[in-house]
């Protein structure tokens, strides 16, 4: 299986985390996604063995199962041969242009104002 060592046949348990990354080719960097995003939204708890698939068609993210990863709440105080039977849904958005537009005019005109008051202090 996925969680045993096959050479000696204990279980191998890696610190499995509940983090999404996308990879910027210009940046040359990964950024985690949605960590200050503000919401109070329920999310799954970290996991490995799990089953991910993706609908092109609806541009979804479904998850379903898994065994709890360390640091979870569910692993604590729990047998780690657990399996979960949750499903998840993810869909990541996209903010609209004209929002996106706004906030890129505002953090231009705030950091002309900042050097601008920086070079002529009145």
């Amino acid at each position: 299986g996925l969680s045993k060592d096959h050479r000696n046949g204990s279980k191998d348990y890696t610190d499995a985390k509940t983090k999404i990354y996308v990879y910027s080719l210009k940046r040359n960097k990964w950024n985690e996604v949605g960590k200050n995003s503000g919401t109070t939204e329920p999310e799954p708890c970290p996991r490995f063995a799990h089953m991910l698939v993706y609908d092109s068609r609806k541009k979804l993210h479904y998850m379903f199962g898994g065994n709890p990863g360390a640091g979870s709440p569910i692993e604590r105080g729990t047998d780690m041969d657990r399996r979960l039977d949750d499903f998840w849904c993810l869909r990541i958005k996209r903010p609209a242009f004209g929002d996106m537009k706004r906030a890129l005019q505002f953090l231009v005109r705030k950091y002309k104002f900042r050097d601008m008051s920086l070079r002529d202090p009145v």
